[in-house]
Formats: structure tokens, sequence, C-alpha cells
């Protein structure tokens, strides 16, 4: 079991080596954003499980919605051939939607998986590999005269081209990356003005409008370059190749530059060069690999499963037949669309501040305010407060992208303190597992105390102002030799508050009153050997 079901040059070695009493299992590639590997459906001497992701480290401090992914790899899952279907994840309450949706998908998806009695085609297997490459357009013999050019690159790259193109496309870790692109006419006989064309890398324009021939001459090399590429956990490099006059044409690709450092790993320089339009090429001890052109396929396969169905039954259930449906929709709208503002950087769910100006950002995050506007329905308690948890989460993202925008602005201190102050008082608030602690925690360390320290407000405590109450989930049962032990955090009480155990004998019909005992400016302790309590027993905590 681990991040790949093998070696990337020999996906299938393990299954070739490994005693077939034991299953192989893969996280889905890219933390999640690539479907499951194809090769799981080459794998028959043993059983094969694949691993979705619940949640990415990257967005590991901001909601996550991957319900429609989890659908998707649930079915791919199926259809692969698989007879296991793990989740991996970190918290819990806030990933609810996908681990549902996972549940669900397990054992019966004839409710809402219409090709489930269908294995994937040999066509529709190689579209999983198509990840890379050319996209349109041919890879083709160019002009026969590359040994004209003056260039220091080796000749041969300019013998074929990747002609017609709209796209390249490459996939390379998480990090920073200079990218340069090569093209040349490679013909005496061009003639100027007969091809003209724009190049993008990652939608930043370095090439705009130009003729090869006109711009380097008949034996001259067009070789852009554009530096600080920031490729995110999705990993691509998009290479854009605009027609203006004429096709398109790109002879090589080179990116250079370091990964991001990964969980315990640090980051390492990165290098690859493709030759679009031929095969591989050996230069003493540089490789330029074989171009791809990436096959075209019938209908597009999105990465995500319509999770509208999903929304509204759990929608639903979690907040009543009121503000259930409505909210549904909206869940459906933002699962696997929510802004993406934090980042691996010295550990997961980093962030560094944003320049742009809060009124820019903002719309991003009118979701927020759409499930706010559910609050006067009608909801029971419990609805209610499943529905108050969301908002309160929903809340905090839009505070902690606030905060980033107010980092960029050291001279605004009053805006800086409110958007802190906001983003604390709102993570308190949809705090309800260890797993939300640990949110706080990290954005504490992460964000305050390193990448947005500058500005930033006085240690955590001071940063609430009004009371909540935080409960971790205790066991459901007890042996007699056990002991009851309660830990509750109550942040902005003061020195004098008390916390109290209300605990009622549910057969005696009595109650009784149980001072905890304050271990720390947040925590309090309740502990009580279990043989001194009622055999059935129920209990509140009162703050006053």
């Amino acid at each position: 079991m681990g991040w790949t079901i093998g070696p990337r040059n020999d996906p299938l070695a393990l299954d070739r080596l490994l005693p077939p009493d034991l299953p192989l299992a893969a996280l889905t590639p890219q933390v999640g954003h690539l479907p499951a590997p194809p090769e799981f459906a080459a794998i028959r001497r043993r059983p094969a499980w694949v691993i979705p992701w619940m949640e990415d480290d990257p967005r590991l401090t901001v909601p996550q919605l991957w319900a429609g992914r989890t659908l998707r790899d649930a079915a791919d899952a199926l259809a692969l051939g698989c007879q296991g279907l793990l989740g991996i994840h970190w918290r819990t309450r806030g990933l609810s939607p996908q681990i549902s949706a996972l549940a669900r998908s397990a054992w019966d998806q004839s409710p809402w998986n219409p090709r489930r009695d269908r294995p994937f085609t040999a066509e529709e297997l190689e579209g999983f590999r198509a990840g890379e490459g050319q996209d349109e357009g041919v890879m083709t013999p160019w002009h026969p005269a590359p040994e004209i050019l003056d260039t220091p690159l080796p000749k041969a790259l300019f013998a074929t081209a990747a002609v017609g193109a709209r796209y390249y496309r490459l996939q390379v870790p998480a990090g920073r990356y200079q990218v340069r692109c090569h093209l040349a006419e490679a013909s005496p006989e061009a003639r100027p003005g007969a091809r003209r064309m724009s190049v993008a890398v990652n939608h930043r324009v370095i090439l705009d409008k130009k003729d090869p021939a006109e711009t380097a001459g008949p034996s001259g090399v067009i070789s852009i370059t554009c530096d600080e590429v920031r490729v995110e956990e999705n990993g691509e490099i998009e290479i854009f190749l605009r027609q203006i006059i004429g096709d398109t044409v790109l002879n090589a690709i080179e990116v250079e530059g370091r990964t991001d450092g990964f969980n315990q790993f640090e980051g390492v320089p990165y290098a690859r060069r493709i030759n679009c339009g031929g095969p591989e090429l050996r230069e003493n001890d540089r490789v330029w690999e074989a171009g791809q052109l990436r096959p075209l396929r019938g209908e597009p396969r999105p990465r995500h499963f319509d999770s509208g169905w999903f929304y509204q039954d759990w929608a639903v259930a979690e907040f009543g037949p009121h503000a259930g449906p409505e909210a549904g929709r909206l869940f459906s709208e933002i699962d696997g669309r929510l802004p993406c503002i934090t980042f691996m950087k010295e550990g997961p769910g980093n962030c560094t501040p944003d320049e742009r100006s809060w009124e820019e950002v903002k719309p991003d995050f009118a979701f927020v305010d759409r499930l706010g506007a559910l609050a006067t329905r009608e909801m029971s308690a419990s609805e209610r407060e499943r529905f108050t948890y969301w908002l309160a989460h929903f809340s905090a993202f839009r505070a902690a992208a606030r905060v980033r925008c107010a980092a960029a602005r050291p001279d605004e201190i009053a805006e800086r303190q409110s958007a802190w102050q906001d983003l604390y008082t709102h993570l308190i608030h949809a705090a309800r597992s260890p797993g939300d602690y640990g949110t706080i925690l990290s954005i504490d360390q992460q964000w305050r105390l390193k990448n947005l320290a500058q500005g930033a407000p006085g240690p955590l405590k001071a940063a609430f102002e009004s009371m909540a109450l935080l409960l971790p989930c205790e066991p459901l049962n007890l042996s007699r030799t056990d002991t009851f032990h309660l830990r509750a955090s109550v942040p902005g009480a003061g020195a004098q508050a008390e916390v109290c155990l209300l605990l009622e004998d549910v057969a005696g019909g009595t109650t009784t009153t149980h001072p905890l005992t304050r271990v720390g400016d947040l925590r309090y302790v309740y502990e009580c050997p279990a043989a001194e309590l009622p055999d059935l027993f129920r209990y509140r905590i009162r703050v006053i």
C-alpha cells in the first residue's frame, strides 16, 4: 500500500514479485486530482484496493468538499475490477459529505452509477493515461534543414515538431520552475508573414502574435522563457499555443526548478526536457523525452461525478426539510470548486500573503452568505446545531482569505486585527473534534507565528472575546473498572468561571452537580471511577 501501485517506470512490478495473497493498494495520484491508475485493471492475481483522498495535505487548514470526486473514484474502482475501497483523511466532522459518499458507494452503486456492470474498455483505459502531451495537431517531421540553425541546442530537436497543437501539457510536482519553449522554422525558404502565433505558460503570455521566421530569421531559433512558474498541488504546466496565421509550431520544452517540500521530505532540484515532435534524444548527460500526442476522447470524462442527488439526501438529513433542499443545491455547486488559498509550505495547509485586495477576493466566498440566509428557516435543535457548525466552518474559511489579503498590507493595522479576530472567532465556534482543534493550532503556529507573522496579533487566547464550550466526544460505554474522564475547553471563560458537570441518573431520575477542575487557561477536567456512577446516565456541562 502506498502512493502508487509500483515504480513509475514499471507500475506492475510488485504485482509480479509479491505473493498473490497480498493485496495491492494505492492512493489516487496528485492528492486525488487525477483518477485511479489504469494499471489496476491488469491486476488479476490478487485483490486490488483503491484509496481516494477524502482531503489533501495542501488544504488541511480549510474546508474541503470532494463528494462528487469520491463517487467518481468509487465508480472507477468498480469498473477497474478492484475489490477494496478505502479513504485517506486526517479530520472527521468537516469531511462528512465525502465519508458518507464513500460509505454509500462501497456495496451498491445501482441508484446512481449507470455503468456499474461494465468494465473499462481498452480505449477508456488509454484515456486515463492521457494526462500529458499535445492536444490536437500532429507530431511530424519538420523542414529538412535543421543543420542551418544557429543554436546550442541539439539540432535534431528541430527535425521534428508539434504542428497545429493548441496545448502541450506536462504533469510536474508542486514547486517553482523556469519554463523555456523552443521553436524555429528550420527552412531557408520560410517566408515572413506565413505564420504568426502566441504562446502562454499557465496563462502568462511569453510570445505575443509573432512570426518565427520574421523574428529569428530562417537560421534562428526562438527560445522564450517564463520565470517563476508556480505549480500548486494539481501539478500541471499548461503551454497554450494560439494560432493567428498558419499552424502553431513547437519543437522543444525545458522545465527546471525545485519541488516543494512535502510531509517530512525537503524539496529537490527538478528538470525535464521534451522533444515535442519526435523521439527520445540523448545529449551527453541530458535526456530529451519523446513527445506525446494525447489520444482524442469521444466524450469528455469529468473528474467529478454529479453530486446533486447525493447532496439533496445528505443536506435534508443534516439540516431538515425546510433548509435542506436549498442547502443541498448550494453544497452541490461548491463541491470540488472551493477556492484554493493554502498549499504545502513548511507544513500542510500553509499560506502566504495575498496581494489582491479583499474586495477582489470576497466574491469567491459569496456562498457563505447564501448559506447564512437559510438561518431563518425552521430547524430542530440538532439540525440547527449542524447548520451552525457548517456556517461557522465556511465563515472561518472566508475570514482566512481575508487574513491573507490583510497580511499583504502591513499599514492597515485595524483591518489586520479585525480579520484575525474574525478568523479565530469562527474557528472556535466551528470546533467539534480534536481535528478541529488541530486546525486552530496549525493556523496559529504556521500562519500567525511564521508566514503571516508581520503585524499578526498576540497569543491565541487573546483573540477570543466570546465564550465557547468545546467538548471532545467521550466513550459511550464504560466497564466498572474504568475511570470516566471528561475534558472540556472553554475559550473566553474568565479566571472565576465555574464549569460544572450535571449528571443525571436515567433510571433513578436524580441529578447531581460536580465541579470540573481547571488545569490550564482554557482546559477543565473531571474524573470519577466508573464504579461510582449509575448504570445508565447522561450529562450536560454548565458554564457560569
